[in-house]
Order: C-alpha cells, then sequence, then structure tokens
C-alpha cells in the first residue's frame, strides 16, 4: 500500500471508530483543545530537545537557520497521529526541495510520558527505514521544555485519563529561517504545490526559483480555509469583468455585422 493510501486508510479508521472511545472528554473540553499561535511567536533557540537516539539537540541548533515544518504528536497516540505525520510525508516527496538540507521536518512529541524510546519505536514502527524517517527529527523534551514550547505556539492539549489519550491539534507549523512562526498548516489537506509555495515563501532568496516567484506574486489560495484571499479574490473579479466585456463586445460585434449584411 502506497504512503498515501495508508494515510488515508489509517483516517479512515480513527474516524470510525465508535463514539464510545471518544466519549471520555465533553465537547467543551474538546473545544479548550488548538494549535493557535499568537502574533510575532518565535520558537525559543535554547530550548533543549532530544532526538529519538537520545542525542541532545537545542531548538535552534535543530533549525540551523533553515525554514521547518514543525508538528506535534503523541508518540503512543492510537488514531491520527501517524496518519498525520504520514499524510505530511506523502505531500514532501513530491516537493523538490531537500528534505534537511533545504528545509528541516520536527516532530515534537508533547506528552510528558514519552521519552526517546517512544519516539523511537513510533518512527520505527510507522515509518520503518524510509527516506522520510532518516531525513525527519523525532524530538521529545522535558515536561519543562514541552510546556515552555506549548506557550510560545499556543498549543492545548487535553487529557482523556478515561482512555489514556489526548486531544491535540493535528496542524503543522511553517517556520521562517528566523524562527518565526509563519502559519499553520493542515497536513491533511495540504498538496505539494501549497507545501512548495509555502517554503519558498519564508526563504525567497534561497529557494524560490524564478518560477516560484511569479507564482508567489498572484498566490492566493488559503490551505487552511479552502478560499482565496482578498488580493486573488480581486484579481479574479476583475478577470472576470474583462472577460464578459470582451465576449459581450464581441457578440454584439457578430450582431451588428449580420444586421448589416441582411439589410443589403
Amino acid at each position: 500500500m502506497t504512503r498515501p493510501l495508508l494515510a488515508a486508510a489509517m483516517l479512515a479508521l480513527a474516524l470510525a471508530a465508535p463514539i464510545a472511545a471518544r466519549a471520555g472528554l465533553t465537547q467543551a473540553d474538546i473545544a479548550g483543545a488548538g494549535l493557535t499561535p499568537p502574533p510575532g511567536a518565535e520558537l525559543p533557540a535554547d530550548l533543549p530537545l532530544q532526538e529519538a537516539d537520545g542525542t541532545p539537540r537545542t531548538l535552534g541548533t535543530l533549525l540551523a537557520g533553515k525554514p521547518a515544518l514543525v508538528m506535534f504528536v503523541d508518540y503512543t497516540c492510537t488514531t491520527l497521529c501517524a496518519a498525520t505525520v504520514d499524510a505530511l510525508g506523502a505531500a514532501l516527496a513530491n516537493v523538490a526541495f531537500r528534505e534537511d538540507a533545504d528545509y528541516r521536518v520536527l516532530v515534537i512529541g508533547f506528552n510528558p510520558a514519552d521519552g526517546a524510546a517512544e519516539a523511537s519505536a513510533f518512527r520505527d514502527a510507522h515509518f520503518g527505514g524510509t527516506a522520510f524517517a532518516r531525513r525527519t527529527h523525532f524530538l521529545v523534551g522535558s515536561p519543562a521544555a514541552i510546556e515552555r514550547l506549548s506557550r510560545v505556539v499556543g498549543l492545548k492539549v487535553v487529557y482523556d485519563a478515561e482512555h489514556r489519550q489526548f486531544a491535540h491539534a493535528v496542524d503543522v507549523l511553517l517556520v521562517a529561517p528566523g524562527s518565526r512562526v509563519e502559519r499553520v498548516l493542515n497536513p491533511l489537506a495540504v498538496t505539494p504545490f501549497d507545501l512548495r509555495l509555502a517554503l519558498a515563501e519564508t526563504d525567497v532568496g534561497q529557494l524560490a526559483s524564478p518560477a516560484d516567484r511569479v507564482a508567489l506574486l498572484c498566490y492566493g489560495w488559503d490551505a487552511l480555509s479552502g478560499i482565496h484571499t482578498l488580493a486573488i479574490t480581486r484579481i479574479l473579479t476583475a478577470s472576470c469583468l474583462a472577460t464578459m466585456f470582451v465576449l459581450g463586445g464581441a457578440i454584439l460585434f457578430w450582431l451588428r455585422r449580420e444586421r448589416r449584411e441582411a439589410a443589403r
């Protein structure tokens, strides 16, 4: 099974789970979970983390001045975490930029009970020896470090003690080379085209080709809401009106021409 199909299958299974299995939290509890970075949020460069093999890193060393995609997961999750990471990996497989060379992908565990062993088990169980697993950084941190990072990026999770699971966002942070959070992307909806232009937009001088720069001038599709931004909407509206005037003028011209010929 290909990775996109696997992600779709895992998502379908998760959504088909019995309602009772998710009944440990109320709607109000679930509404409290999310990922909402405050304006101007920047990832703390000195934040200490660990790779899945136990190697200590700082967040600044991991980012290394490159654009990054950052996900927060529960490494012992049994529902959507693996599927969303896989969906991101499948989309990135069709992006021409080189992962870990041109940009970084960081998967960070927020569950305070998870350590390097859980991160390693999650990576190996779901991604094995794939190139995505080799190039992606699966990370953990101390409860204090994760709490600090969560405050910075506006990550809020809600624990369901009955089922020992977390309600949390499955979104991806797009981070600019200066560690500033640019936007939030949905890995289950974003396309390779969206990812390429999003990465190029954060680091135009390094990643964007001449064609990318042209696309960025008129790129206005909002992958989060599924609608065009105001600028591109105005362009499309103006284009439609211009087309209507041209067609209307052509129709009027041919009608007048036919009338003149009929009169002769």
